[in-house]
Parts: C-alpha cells; structure tokens; sequence
C-alpha cells in the first residue's frame, strides 16, 4: 500500500501535467516556481538523507564515486538529448512545435528511467523519504508534461491523443522502479552506499542542471530562491513531522 502511494504520486504528476495542457496551460510563472521548489526538496533530499547514508555504508571514497556516477549518468543522458525541454517548449511559438514536442516526449522518457531507479533505492531505505523523493519528482513531471501536451495540441488540435502522449510519459518511471525494486537483493552490502550516492547524484544533476537554470530564466532571481528555500523547508518540515 506503501509502495502503491508513492507509485500514484509519480504517475499522476504526468497525468496532471498532460490535462492542464490539453485543457488550460497555468501561468508560466506559477509553473517555473513550481521548478525552483522541486529543485529545493530534490537537494536537500540530496545532501541530508542520502549522503550521510551513502557516508554510512560505503564510506566518503564509495559516496563520492556513487555520486560522480549519477552525475556522470545523467551527463551522457543529456549530451544524447539535452535538458532544456522546458526551456523549448515555452519559446518555441511556431508550428515547429509538433516536431518539438515529439523531441521533448523522447527526451523526458529517457530521462524518467533513471528517476524510477532513484524511487526504488529511495523505498528500500526508508518510506518517508521515498514519499519526499515521490513528491519532489511529481511537482517536477508537471511542468514537463505540460511542455508536451501544450504545444502537440496547439499544432494537431487533438485534446485525446495530447493527453495520452504526455500522459504515458510515466511509463519508464514504473520500469526503472521495477528494475531496481526486483534487482535491489542481487546488490552486495558494500556497494549499497555507492548506489544511494549514484541516487544522489541523479537528484543533484537534475536539480543543478535542468530545474534552477530553466526557473531562473523566467523568473527573478529572487523569486526563484524563494520558491527554492520553500523546498528545502517542505522537506524539513515533512521530516520533522515523521
């Protein structure tokens, strides 16, 4: 039942994100605050729940390399298919779009894959933090599936086939949960530490990389660490709570 919430939250973060742009795109800036706060609960995440149990079992030699990995990880990712698909899908007016679209509908499922293995290390530690990673990433397939949707439908005028495509982009969050999930009892104790380190990794590359930069561009600077400190605090506040 657990494992089934944070699962829902995931998928219904895409969901969400493919009706409001099949139906009425949110204000740009409400959606780019939402970018700085998902980045905020991704890196406090990050720095104080996965580090110190990465330290924990594989020690500050397995920690680094772990992390440097998930870094490395998502570097290649995005060399093959960048990471500023939201940054396209706002500035691109023309009927390019359709194309666009279908380029950042690959792109984000590439990149899913990953975020459902770091799910999955998240739920074999501990429930809590798994919920805190769940929601962090749901916020942050809003917007992306809204970059989808949004400008598909602008072009091909077709609400069902729009929703459906950006929607569907949950698929690879399930696989790369299920992948780690099941294959989590093959992993040897001393390297437990290295992969919560590669999670982290993942989580501070995506948060660095793709969610401050693209939020950054579209609102202020101050805006966005406000919305960012909001994050950091959601997380606090949940941990506290728990």
């Amino acid at each position: 039942m657990d494992l089934f919430l944070v699962l829902a939250i995931c998928v219904f973060g895409p969901i969400i994100g493919a009706a409001l742009g099949v139906l009425k795109k949110p204000n740009d800036k409400f959606v780019f605050h939402l970018l700085s706060f998902a980045a905020g609960v991704m890196i406090s995440i990050a720095l104080f729940e996965l580090l110190p149990l990465s330290i924990q079992y594989s020690g500050i030699l397995g920690c680094v390399v772990g992390v440097f990995t998930g870094s490395l990880i998502m570097f290649f990712i995005d060399k093959l298919i960048p990471a500023n698909h939201l940054d396209i899908a706002v500035s691109d007016k023309t009927c390019n779009l359709k194309k666009t679209s279908n380029s950042l509908f690959l792109a984000i499922l590439l990149h899913h894959l990953p975020e459902g293995l770091t799910i999955a290390i998240g739920s074999m530690i501990d429930f809590n933090l798994t919920l805190v990673i769940a929601i962090g990433l749901g916020i942050h397939y809003i917007p992306e599936s809204i970059c989808v949707a949004a400008p598909y439908y602008y072009c091909t005028k077709n609400r069902m086939k729009s929703f459906l495509m950006a929607s569907s982009t949950f698929v690879p969050i399930l696989i790369g949960f299920f992948i780690g999930y099941y294959f989590y009892p093959l992993i040897p104790n001393n390297l437990f530490g290295v992969i919560i380190g590669v999670t982290a990794g993942i989580m501070a590359h995506i948060s660095a990389v793709e969610l401050i930069p693209s939020s950054s561009k579209r609102i202020t600077n101050h805006d966005t660490i406000i919305s960012f400190i909001f994050g950091i605090m959601f997380v606090v506040l949940l941990k506290f709570i728990s």
